[in-house]
């Protein structure tokens, strides 16, 4: 049985690489964000030409392990953390330990993250792939959250959830103007 970095290099190696897509982006959760800053080291020109980000569910990978000042500005621009904790929904905040932003998922396993947030990440990559970087798609997301807030204390009703999505959505259209 082949360890989980062996695994992540073999489909790196084997598929990833050879690829034709001038945009990549990664999708993990917990350890493989381990295995793919691991990739992201040992192939830095391959990850600065074309992947476009990393959105990790429940990170445990830890900053200091990146050696590379480069390195280390690439993933503060270009990875999120969602986190299983129970602010708000989106809720952003920057996490010394991982290098990047961390966003609230609002859920209690971890496992929930990834079906919860799918859209939001989906959105997320859609900006990344325009060249926006992480700190500026989470400035945008900020803004429709507090407009979210102004709505919510307008109407003083209890879908707060799909005001949010709204906004979210209207903060996707402002992205492709």
């Amino acid at each position: 049985m082949e360890d989980p970095g062996a695994h992540c290099r073999y489909i790196f190696d084997h598929f990833i690489s050879k690829c034709n897509a001038k945009q990549i982006f990664f999708l993990v959760q917990s350890y493989a964000s381990v295995c793919v800053l691991s990739l992201m080291e040992q192939h830095f020109p391959f990850f600065q030409d074309r992947v476009k980000g990393i959105v990790v569910a429940q990170t445990v990978h830890n900053i200091d392990t990146i050696h590379e000042p480069d390195h280390k500005t690439w993933i503060r621009k270009r990875c999120l953390n969602w986190s299983s904790d129970h602010e708000p929904y989106l809720s952003i905040y920057n996490d010394a330990r991982f290098g990047c932003l961390t966003a609230s998922a609002d859920v209690d396993m971890a496992d929930a993250i990834i079906p919860k947030t799918l859209s939001t990440t989906l959105t997320i990559f859609d900006g990344l792939s325009r060249s926006y970087t992480i700190p500026e798609l989470a400035s945008q997301f900020e803004t429709a959250l507090e407009d979210v807030g102004s709505e919510e204390e307008a109407d003083d009703d209890d879908d707060g959830e799909v005001h949010t999505l709204d906004s979210l959505r209207a903060a996707q259209q402002r992205l492709h103007q």
